[in-house]
């Protein structure tokens, strides 16, 4: 009763139970004809109480408005007669009813409305509870008083005898399985529930308009619906049964065909004398052949088949209805002694010649043993749980002990033999096996030495978070019989799934419980919740070794690139001394130290001298990168104008400009921008940037230079009309160099422009590149105002 959605069927079903109450007592009121009255003497038609009445029919239906006890006026031929009128219900008839009724109410309420989230009870609940409140409402009676409490009786019979079998009828469709299409289901659904519905309204309406006229011939207009009802009501339950029998017989031996037969029994033993001994010669205008003690004494059948459905075969988890039938009966039987010890020790007239504050001793002890229910249901359910259940209660304090230890482990191994010890201590399983497979190998902690991790993992990695054997728990929602056979073989029952990552990374794998018991709804909660728990530690194992993995890589990235600077420094200072020898003796000679040159001589030297400059350049920038990496160099600033800076790099460039055809597009001669910078540092920068653009601009190009004030910035462009930047990601990346350019055959080392970088930003400025919208690469360089 705990779960908050069952609310609304607690309410129903008191609602229902005080209906039925009020049904018995109505049932108790209903009259009938003396044993002495001459029926089946007398001429037809005769006037009885003022009503001419022409048929027996109307005669008992006219009596039926009356109560027991009245006074009957008919006038026969043989002159006017008074009878008085009896009870139609015997007193063993009205016991038998309310006892059947009672049990029909009483399992409806406390079996099936606490398990409504199960498959199916909802159906369960419905036929029960609306079959025994027809025992209780007992018929349709049509006296002449108008109450509004006989109306919502009748009415409410009216809607119990449509929807009863339409119920039935859809239970049969999904329980133990469902035998047609979901499609199917729903139109199945929507015919028998719409047909409910008409016959409702119809015989709702004849039985309004008999108020308006509450005669017997206002009544006949009742005859005609209420035979279609009892045919329909007949018809549905027929069909149901005769599902039920086909599905007994088709499915395969085991828990389902075991319910399906029981239920099947239970509906044919209990409804049969009703359905065809009753309704059916009654709608022939037949006399049953048995007084109706016999169909509330049959009745009580089909509960009593769920509830063994419930217990034989496991439908429900029988286990806690165990438990609470052994808790209520210890606090009952407690409770009544409290009450009945001392009145009997002491002797009632001894408790009479007490004064009158010790006479009330036996009432204050039954206050007292109110008072201590709720606690000593506590601790009594807590003792019958762990002494024949063996069911832990602080699983939420050993949940967060298991949790606290999980922080501690940091590797799978460790966190397989944590799980396997706590899973031991609490559920006692036998075997027990925990299976984690890692990138290098497979961790098997358990008593199971079979290769069946792939049975394992096919199972975990369904939607399901357990899977259950089907007769291994209390629970039959996380059952499946598709249970993989490799896993039976191990005696394996149960298998939860770990993962990491969001993707499967191993199991936990039981046996059956080695006290003998099923899991119950407990121990697979606490099962899920450890599951759920070492997946998330799991996940930051793996995690923190990931991160491990990357900080090894980073260092060692860190260690090589610190390598290969200190390699690029090295070897650049050993270049230094040869080449700058070589240089001095190429120049004695082309000075004719050594004596004259031929002219083929001093073409030679002449072409070793250009390439030694192009090799003194390379280690000069190698030389620069080396400083630049290793310490932390300082560039005095300055307020500086912009012109004598571009001046130099113009100057320095435009041999080179003028080589490749590639003419400058530069600022208005008399620009007078300021900024914060270094002068030679930046023409340097200039120059690299100019440089790279001269050589991948096409012949007779246009090398677009541009300077402009924003804000309080300096924002200088240098634009190519080249081919852009292609395939590369990061163009001041040292040795990063695009496409040869098309335009030229001189390349460069990929080193100008990471210089040009570390100039910008240790002057304060920043530095980007692009390629623009129109073609080209395009650098800005923003500096500082003063």
């Amino acid at each position: 009763m705990q779960k908050t959605g069952n609310w609304p069927y607690i309410l129903i079903s008191l609602l229902l139970l005080a209906l039925g109450a009020a049904g018995m007592v109505r049932q108790a009121d209903v009259a009938l004809l003396p044993p002495d009255f001459p029926i089946n003497t007398i001429d037809w038609p005769i006037t009885a109480s003022e009503v001419i009445v022409t048929t027996p029919a109307d005669l008992v239906f006219l009596v039926e408005g009356l109560h027991p006890g009245d006074l009957l006026q008919v006038k026969l031929s043989s002159g006017p007669q008074t009878f008085i009128t009896v009870a139609a219900h015997s007193r063993s008839y009205l016991i038998i009813a309310t006892v059947s009724g009672l049990f029909f109410w009483v399992v409806a309420f406390a079996v099936f409305v606490p398990r409504l989230n199960l498959p199916a009870v909802t159906q369960f609940y419905w036929i029960t509870m609306l079959y025994g409140l027809g025992i209780l409402l007992g018929g349709v009676y049509f006296q002449f008083e108008l109450t509004a409490l006989g109306v919502v009786l009748n009415v409410l019979q009216l809607c119990n005898l449509a929807f009863l079998p339409a119920v039935f009828l859809d239970m049969t469709l999904v329980f133990p399985r469902q035998i047609l299409s979901s499609r199917w289901v729903r139109v199945m659904r929507i015919s028998v529930y719409g047909v409910a519905v008409l016959l409702v309204a119809w015989q709702a309406l004849m039985f309004i308009r008999y108020f308006q006229n509450p005669t017997p011939a206002g009544a006949s207009g009742l005859h005609l619906p209420q035979l279609v009802a009892d045919l329909t009501m007949v018809a549905q339950a027929s069909i149901a049964m005769m599902i039920m029998m086909v599905q007994a017989g088709k499915l395969h031996p085991g828990r389902e065909r075991q319910q399906a037969r029981w239920l099947l029994t239970g509906f044919m033993v209990g409804a049969t004398p009703y359905l065809f001994f009753r309704t059916v010669p009654m709608m022939f205008s037949l006399e049953p052949p048995f007084p109706a003690q016999i169909d509330r004494l049959f009745e009580p059948a089909i509960p009593l088949a769920f509830v063994f459905a419930v217990v034989r075969y496991r439908f429900l988890d029988i286990d806690l209805i165990l438990r609470r039938g052994i808790l209520y009966g210890i606090l009952a039987a407690g409770m009544a002694g409290l009450i009945l010890i001392p009145t009997t020790l002491m002797g009632p007239e001894s408790i009479i010649n007490w004064p009158r504050t010790l006479q009330m001793l036996p009432v204050l002890c039954g206050l007292m043993a109110g008072f201590l229910f709720l606690p000593l249901r506590k601790f009594l359910g807590r003792l019958i749980d762990r002494t024949f259940f063996r069911i832990e209660h602080r699983v939420d304090v050993i949940l967060l002990e298991i949790k606290q230890l999980l922080k501690s482990v940091s590797s799978q191994e460790d966190l397989a033999k944590l799980i396997h010890e706590q899973i031991n201590k609490v559920v006692a399983a036998e075997p027990c096996l925990v299976l984690i497979k890692t990138p290098i190998d497979e961790i098997r902690i358990g008593d199971a030495d079979g290769s069946f991790f792939t049975s394992a993992m096919s199972c975990v990695n369904s939607p399901a978070p357990i899977w259950v054997q089907p007769n291994q728990s209390t629970c039959p929602e996380l059952e499946d019989t598709g249970f993989p056979q490799a896993l039976l073989n191990e005696d394996f029952v149960v298998a939860l799934g770990l993962e990491a990552d969001q993707l499967p990374v191993g199991c936990i794998l039981l046996g059956p419980k080695t006290i003998g018991h099923r899991y119950v709804e407990t121990d697979l909660k606490f099962l899920s919740e450890v599951a759920l728990a070492a997946s998330h530690r799991l996940h930051e194992i793996r995690l923190i070794q990931k991160m491990t993995e990357e900080m090894m890589k980073r260092t060692q990235l860190t260690e090589l690139n610190q390598l290969k600077n200190d390699f690029l420094s090295k070897v650049a200072h050993d270049l230094r001394t040869p080449v700058t020898s070589v240089g001095w003796s190429i120049s004695n000679l082309l000075d004719e130290l050594a004596g004259p040159l031929q002219p083929r001589q001093r073409e030679y030297l002449e072409s070793m001298g250009i390439s030694l400059e192009h090799l003194n350049n390379l280690v000069s920038t190698l030389l620069e990168i080396s400083r630049l990496k290793k310490a932390k160099v300082e560039i005095p600033l300055a307020v500086c104008d912009l012109k004598p800076i571009l001046t130099q790099v113009l100057g320095t460039t435009r041999p080179l400009a003028e080589a490749a055809d590639v003419q400058f597009s530069c600022p208005p001669n008399d620009i007078s921008l300021q900024l914060v910078t270094n002068a030679a540092k930046l023409a340097e920068v200039l120059i690299n940037i100019v440089e790279n653009g001269i050589r991948y601009s096409p012949l007779g190009g246009v090398l677009e230079i541009g300077a402009e004030a924003q804000e309080n910035l300096i924002v200088l462009t240098v634009r190519d009309h080249g081919p852009g930047f292609q395939e590369i990601g990061d163009p001041f990346a040292r040795f990063a160099q695009g496409q040869p350019s098309p335009h030229s055959d001189s390349g460069g080392y990929g080193l100008g422009l990471t210089i040009a970088q570390e100039y910008t930003q240790l002057m304060k400025g920043e530095i980007s590149a692009r390629n623009h919208p129109d073609g080209g690469a395009e650098f800005t360089l923003k500096f500082p105002t003063p």
